[in-house]
């Protein structure tokens, strides 16, 4: 009965102990976001009043609403991975995920010679997998 009644104490005591003792973590501040949002609102509002604008368009007219902005391919988030499945090469893809991977590259890259990179990643992720169950068997005798 002793014993029960010390680890209830102490699980009690180690639980209240690690309460969460930074409640500003989880607040904020609605005006400051508010404000902070205000741009972005002030551009929908254009995109909405002007059907069929587009980012270039509005570069080139200058609009005050996208100064500081300029036309990079960094809007284009695909044209930056130079034809790799997420940016991340094919190898990679069929060694961490095997035929899944390979399956990936296949779907989303266009490059042939990116997926023939994800087959002999799935290839070299077959052979380490196989000897090292080949070893843990062999060695279990």
């Amino acid at each position: 009965m002793k014993k029960t009644i010390l680890l209830a104490s102490l699980a009690l005591l180690i639980a209240g102990s690690s309460m969460a003792g930074q409640a500003g973590l989880f607040s904020y501040n609605q005006e400051a976001i508010e404000l902070e949002m205000s741009d972005l609102t002030s551009l929908e509002d254009f995109v909405l009043d002007n059907p069929g604008v587009s980012l270039s368009d509005m570069i080139a007219s200058e609009n005050e609403l996208v100064s500081g902005m300029t036309h990079s391919s960094a809007f284009y988030g695909f044209d930056l991975m130079n034809d790799k499945a997420l940016g991340i090469g094919g190898f990679l893809w069929g060694c961490c995920l095997g035929p899944v991977g390979v399956l990936v590259v296949w779907l989303v890259a266009d490059d042939p010679a990116e997926t023939k990179r994800s087959i002999i990643g799935c290839i070299v992720n077959a052979l380490i997998g196989g000897g090292g169950y080949f070893y843990q068997y062999t060695s279990s005798f």
